[in-house]
């Protein structure tokens, strides 16, 4: 029979960088969050052009992060990434829009 190759072990760095981005990612997206909900709130009928394209992303910018996650899940596991490398990568999509955003929403209340 033969052997199975073991995952390589992964550092406690490796470990505790992804812990941090998972971290500013939740971060990024309560702030998002906090913003869009707000904006929800405070909408009127008829849309504003701005705030109908504002809400549009919400629904595109999750449906293209799932499916480029799904991407990097099956892509890692056929190529055989540590544990560390795809949660990373499959992370990356919605850490990448979650900080994008969080910055873009900012500037526009200042």
């Amino acid at each position: 029979m033969p052997r199975r190759k073991t995952p390589k072990s992964l550092s406690v760095t490796q470990w505790t960088g992804l812990g941090w981005q998972t971290a500013e990612m939740m971060l990024a997206s309560a702030q998002v969050i906090r913003h869009r909900l707000n904006r929800m709130a405070m909408a009127q009928f008829p849309l504003s052009p701005r705030d109908s394209a504002e809400f549009l992303l919400m629904g595109q910018e999750k449906a293209e992060a799932a499916a480029e996650s799904l991407i990097a899940l099956s892509t890692g596991i056929l190529t055989n990434e540590s544990p560390e490398t795809l949660t990373r990568k499959t992370m990356k999509p919605f850490r990448t829009r979650a900080m994008a955003n969080a910055k873009r929403l900012k500037k526009r209340r200042t």
